[in-house]
């Protein structure tokens, strides 16, 4: 039984080092560690997704970007191209992005 084992054995190492362990509960609020790529990826794909609001692209929190939240979860930053034939399913397209002739994009950031 994880409660058994975890509190007499790692807690009780804490406490007789002398050391301490602060928790905060976190109630209607998004927290993460990123600590590898693969939480980056899942981390990134909730901010996308509107998961950590108002934490979101188009919240425009950096100086000098200009991010807009478009149909189907694409975000937007100002002077980016789409061709009328092509097909942007989510993700996140910088300024300068230029979506070519019947190109798919799927989450891509």
């Amino acid at each position: 039984d994880l409660r058994k084992d975890l509190l007499p054995g790692v807690l009780g190492q804490f406490e007789m080092l002398g050391k301490t362990i602060y928790t905060q509960v976190v109630e209607n609020e998004y927290a993460a560690r990123v600590h590898d790529p693969y939480t980056y990826d899942k981390v990134s794909r909730d901010v996308m997704a509107r998961w950590a609001f108002p934490l979101t692209p188009d919240a425009n929190m950096l100086p000098g970007s200009s991010y807009r939240h478009s149909r189907g979860g694409v975000y937007m930053e100002h002077g980016v191209t789409v061709a009328r034939s092509s097909e942007v399913d989510g993700g996140v397209l910088g300024s300068g992005t230029s979506v070519g002739d019947g190109a798919l994009l799927r989450e891509s950031v």
